[in-house]
Parts: structure tokens; sequence; C-alpha cells
């Protein structure tokens, strides 16, 4: 691993911004678009992998909720989510709930980690990096929810899974 994508990854985990990240693409309808130029690395960290849930190509491995580390009115907590799709593939991710919002838009990053619900998404769509398998690291803002339901599509299938903060 390089050292620059060691340093994205332990940024973003920590809740850190990422300098001068261009912002996600986004559909007429809102939906963010996660590709190539979003990817943080090809696989999962070392260990990771176990915990992993996965629907078709795509695997989720959630972690712990973060809290504002500054004053900001309105900001909400929210947990990382990093996200794995395999090699050349396409899955949407899309919230059940109004309680919470996507955050995969690494312009988006804050230092402080105090986040508005209206600075995530209702859904995001993930597209690999041709050729190989792709990890993408964000966030689920939430109101207060630590189980968040999305519908994920994949290979042609919807299924409902629970994204669960790691306690």
């Amino acid at each position: 691993m390089t050292g620059m994508r060691l340093l994205v990854i332990l940024l973003f985990l920590a809740g850190c911004a990422v300098p001068s990240a261009q912002p996600a693409p986004r559909q007429a309808d809102g939906t963010v678009v996660s590709g190539c130029a979003m990817r943080v690395r090809d696989t999962f960290e070392p260990g990771l992998s176990g915990r992993a849930v996965a629907v078709g190509p795509i695997a989720f491995v959630t972690f712990g909720v973060h809290e504002p580390r500054a004053p900001r009115e309105g900001a909400l907590g929210n947990f990382k989510v990093q996200i794995q799709l395999d090699a050349d593939q396409k899955a949407t991710v899309k919230l059940a709930t109004a309680a919470a919002a996507l955050l995969f838009d690494r312009s988006v990053l804050r230092d402080d980690n105090a986040y508005l619900l209206t600075e995530g998404a209702a859904q995001v769509r993930f597209e690999t990096c041709p050729g190989t398998t792709t990890t993408f690291v964000g966030a689920v803002i939430t109101t207060g929810p630590t189980e968040i339901p999305v519908d994920v599509t994949a290979g042609g299938e919807t299924r409902r899974i629970q994204l669960s903060a790691r306690t």
C-alpha cells in the first residue's frame, strides 16, 4: 500500500478531511456516484473481511459511532463504513429510512466530524475501477439509530440489510 493511500484511510477513519477532494458526481435524482475517483484501495484492510456482510458482489464493514468533535448547529453522529465491490460490477445502496444519510463524497469531509444530514445522500451508486476490486470508505450520518436499513441492488437483485454501528 502506498503511503498516500494509508494516509487517506487513516484520516477518513479518524473523521478528518482529505484536502482538495473533487466532489463526487450526482445524478439528477440526487444519487451520488462513487466511482474509481472515490476509490481508497483495492480490497479491505487485512483482518476486516471476516466481519464483512456481503450481498452478491458488494460487501460492507461497519465501525463504531463517532460524535462531532466541535460544536455545529444540527451536527449529528455517524459511523464509518467500508464498501468493497467486486471487479467490473456496479451496485446501488439506498436508505430505507429518513433518519440517516450516506456520506461517500470526499469533498464534504470535515476535520471536526460534524455533519448535517443534508450533507449526505439517500442513495449512492458504486462503480469499480476497470478490471479490479474496489474499496470505498464513507459513513452513515445518523439522527440517533445505530442500525440503519438499506436496500442494496447488485447483479439485478435488490436485498434489504441492516448496517449496524460496531460497538
